[in-house]
């Protein structure tokens, strides 16, 4: 099978070419490797240019991290689809190690992202998701209970093209950021999706997409999410459970964010969606114990203390939101 890996690259000149060479060493011999470079206005393109004809490179205006990807996508012809974010890399055998495991039934295969610092050195211990070690099941039953499912972000995700013809391209307008969101949450629908053993490439801290800023990104974040969500009742309405995706704590946890410090008309109850969140974290498969008891007590609080106590505390709407 012909593997494709699609590097968006912006503005990351730094990180940009050990991201493309990590999927150029990949062991697995039959792969192509496409850059869409997103408006960089840093020297990107010039590093991307000296690969020369090695990857297959499009230079294009700014228009978000969906965009580069849906050129990417087109220009792509293998039958999986790897998206390589430009300040992320590859283990040289990970696409082998995807082929291997794949079936006529796979609609995707993901794996998890030890994480590294800006200098390339790893963050011992730390993996992202930092959950447990992905299942090597299939994850449906997860995903019809909860809306979702553990998963890595985009580099983790290896895709059946097959699944992203009925998904792509992507609302450019919506998925400036975040565009992982309906791929990754879709993929069960067409197919098996599971996880490999171990991990399958390096995730750079220092480069988080859901950056800092105000909870203004938590709402940007949730405009994704719901319309992922409308995209799911829309096209697979009566396949789902009527409560699909009210117990995804991810989602109800930028939810209950909003309703706590959101200057929106229209807010949710906290207390109501603290509950529901609380109890998605409980039955959350991939929790650790102690990570569990961490999220509940922040639920807790989330629906009892002020908002002003609540702003007063570091890091309560965590690490990347100010408030």
């Amino acid at each position: 099978m012909l593997c494709s890996v699609v590097v968006s690259s912006f503005n990351k000149a730094a990180f940009v070419g050990v991201a493309v060479e990590s999927a150029l060493a990949q062991t697995y011999p039959n792969m192509e490797i496409i850059v869409v470079d997103d408006g960089s206005s840093d020297e990107s393109v010039s590093v991307l240019e000296s690969f020369g004809d090695r990857i297959r490179l499009l230079a294009k205006p700014n228009g978000g991290q969906a965009s580069a990807m849906n050129e990417g996508f087109r220009l792509s012809r293998g039958e999986i689809v790897l998206f390589l974010d430009c300040d992320d890399t590859l283990d040289p055998d990970v696409v082998q190690r995807v082929v291997d495991a794949w079936t006529p039934e796979t609609a995707k295969v993901h794996f998890r992202l030890r994480k590294i610092r800006e200098d390339g050195s790893v963050i011992e211990g730390k993996f992202i998701p930092p959950y447990k070690e992905f299942t090597t099941e299939d994850v449906g039953p997860v995903f019809r209970r909860f809306g979702l499912y553990p998963a890595p972000p985009t580099t983790g995700n290896a895709f059946a093209r097959r699944v992203l013809e009925q998904i792509m391209p992507l609302s450019e307008s919506i998925y400036r950021a975040w565009p992982d969101t309906p791929l990754v949450g879709a993929a069960p629908m067409f197919g098996t999706v599971y996880g490999l053993a171990g991990v399958g490439g390096s995730f750079r801290e220092s480069a988080v997409n859901y950056s800092i800023g105000t909870i203004a990104k938590v709402e940007s974040k949730l405009v994704c999410e719901l319309a992922y969500l409308d995209f799911m009742r829309s096209q697979f309405g009566d396949k789902l459970p009527k409560d699909f995706a009210l117990r995804w704590p991810m989602h109800l946890k930028d939810r209950l964010m909003i309703a706590r410090f959101s200057n929106a008309a229209t807010r949710e109850s906290p207390i109501r969606l603290a509950a529901s969140y609380v109890l998605s974290v409980v039955q959350w498969p991939e929790y650790f114990l102690k990570r569990k008891i961490a999220l509940v007590g922040w639920g807790v609080a989330m629906a009892v203390l002020p908002a002003r106590v609540l702003k007063a505390i570091p890091k309560i709407a965590g690490p990347n939101v100010r408030l």
